[in-house]
């Protein structure tokens, strides 16, 4: 977690609150000290800004992490699907892997 970092993406959020990669950016600060922050802002992405892919799997995973399985399944499924619409080949191979993963633990 760098506090230069999050100050900075906190100052360009306060000028484009629209821009979904600041808010993921700042999941991502968090993810490893403050998981409860983290899900905060990957939740507003999760729910404001749906299209924006690489969030389901930073979200799903922490989930899963967290303990959370079967709402990291449902969100792996979400992207799962939006990965499919928009084609994104990579991204739905990365979210398959991860549903996976997540399936076989236990």
């Amino acid at each position: 977690m760098n506090p230069n970092r999050i100050e900075f993406l906190n100052s360009l959020l306060a000028e484009t609150p629209e821009d979904p990669f600041l808010y993921y950016a700042l999941g991502l600060e968090y993810v490893n000290h403050e998981p409860q922050k983290a899900k905060e802002y990957f939740e507003i992405v999760f729910s404001t800004f749906p299209e924006y892919l690489p969030n389901y799997y930073q979200l799903g995973t922490l989930l899963g992490e967290m303990g959370q399985k079967e709402k990291a399944l449902e969100v792996f499924e979400k992207g799962i699907s939006k990965a499919k619409e928009s084609n994104d080949r990579h991204t739905l191979s990365e979210l398959q892997s991860a549903y996976q993963n997540l399936l076989m633990e236990d």
